[in-house]
């Protein structure tokens, strides 16, 4: 499913690129995959890419893949979404300063909160594009697996970054969790709280400027080298 701003009617200023704007609609996702290709260039809605803002009674999210495209240039891809995402892919197209950045999203119908982003299988940071992704002082929870590919960058200054995995998760995978960089990344807060173990992985190592806690579950430092600040 590709969302990609080349149907007539497919683009209106007042909304994100994907919005689902009232707290009374359903989103309900077991699979496939949804491409992001655009966010929006102006108005109300100004470089909104995802908005969501179900009550939380009114999701259900059991699969799926989203891949994001961080427009050529400077327009960011503000994502502001009320539900979590099962895989989430963040690309950029091109070149330019734009970056994925978990802000406030206006639209025709009021407001969407930048707030905490969860993704319950596997965030990733690709390659393609050398893609920026701001927390913009918001929290990332991630329940399974969180990739930094080479020439990608993660800022999250102010932000926790919880990694957990529950027994449900666990029985469905069969796996445990891993850090994979391949660009050495700085986390200010870094939380482990699994049911199982958080293994560091890839080319490069992690350095915590925060808060390290480790609640739960096990760090495997797999002879990678962790610092804390």
């Amino acid at each position: 499913f590709n969302i990609d701003n080349t149907l007539s009617g497919s683009s209106s200023s007042g909304y994100a690129a994907f919005s689902i704007p009232y707290s009374s609609q359903f989103l309900n996702v077991s699979g496939g995959t949804i491409n992001v290709l655009y966010a929006e260039p102006a108005g109300t809605a100004i470089e909104g890419g995802i908005q969501i803002n179900c009550d939380p009674d009114n999701i259900n999210i059991t699969g799926g893949t989203w891949n994001v495209y961080i427009p050529t240039g400077t327009t960011d891809f503000r994502i502001a979404s009320t539900a979590p995402f099962y895989n989430l892919n963040i690309y950029k197209n091109g070149t330019g300063a734009g970056k994925a950045i978990i802000q406030d999203i206006n639209s025709s119908v009021g407001n969407v909160a930048a707030q905490t982003l969860e993704v319950l299988n596997d965030l990733t940071l690709t390659t393609t594009g050398s893609p920026v992704f701001d927390a913009n002082g918001y929290d990332i929870k991630v329940a399974r697996n969180f990739s930094i590919q080479s020439g990608a960058s993660y800022t999250n200054t102010g932000a926790t970054n919880t990694f957990y995995m529950t027994h449900e998760i666990l029985n469905t995978v069969g796996s445990v969790q891993y850090l994979d960089l391949d660009v050495a990344t700085t986390f200010d807060n870094f939380t482990v709280d699994t049911d199982n173990s958080l293994v560091l992985d890839g080319s490069a190592n992690a350095t915590i400027s925060g808060d390290f806690s480790l609640l739960a579950g096990a760090l495997k430092d797999n002879a990678k080298t962790l610092t804390i600040e």
